[in-house]
């Protein structure tokens, strides 16, 4: 099957996808792997998302950032793939910037232009980000204070410590006494809700 924006679209805001965002739920990344770990293969294998026809228009940017950001944490959970598309969701999300897509949507899904930038290594894109959701989203919607707490590990610790493991990075031991006393660890997926 030929996986098309709608159908990322459709899935990602789903009620039931909705329950499991930013959560760790292995039934949930088995669901993604099934139905979009070929999409991310193919994102992988090209050289750039320049060009690429689902930026034509603001949903299939949106479900081309949702892709290289969001599945590819599904995808490939705990391996230093789970990164791999990072610079390509970045590049839709500027170009998405640049044709004003991300205002064509309410705050839920316009948060999502923003991710790429919250995912950074870089204060440069930390600080994007946070301008971008205090100004676009609000001071203090719940995306807006993840946005300054990523931004604060950048700024304390140049990279995010909950990373090092699954990257082979050693951690200094300011880092490891940082992840040892429960600091901050937006990779540290909390666990998905059942439903009764």
């Amino acid at each position: 099957m030929r996986v098309g924006p709608d159908d990322i679209l459709d899935f990602w805001f789903s009620d039931r996808a909705r329950e499991r965002w930013f959560a760790s739920d292995a039934a949930f990344d088995a669901s993604v792997r099934r139905l979009f770990a070929p999409l991310c293969f193919d994102l992988d294998r090209a050289p750039s998302v320049d060009g690429h026809p689902w930026l034509d228009g603001p949903e299939g940017a949106l479900a081309l950032i949702v892709a290289c950001d969001q599945f590819t944490r599904n995808v490939w959970r705990g391996t230093p793939m789970a990164f791999a598309l990072d610079t390509k969701a970045r590049a839709a999300a500027l170009h998405s910037l640049d044709s004003g897509y991300d205002w064509v949507f309410e705050n839920e899904a316009r948060s999502l232009f923003y991710m790429p930038f919250m995912h950074a290594e870089s204060m440069e894109a930390q600080d994007l980000c946070v301008a971008l959701c205090e100004t676009r989203l609000g001071e203090e919607v719940s995306t807006t204070r993840h946005a300054r707490a990523h931004r604060d590990l950048i700024a304390r610790f140049g990279r995010f410590p909950h990373r090092n493991a699954i990257l082979g990075r050693e951690s200094t031991p300011e880092e490891s006494e940082f992840l040892r006393s429960g600091g901050y660890a937006p990779g540290a997926k909390r666990q998905a809700k059942t439903s009764s």
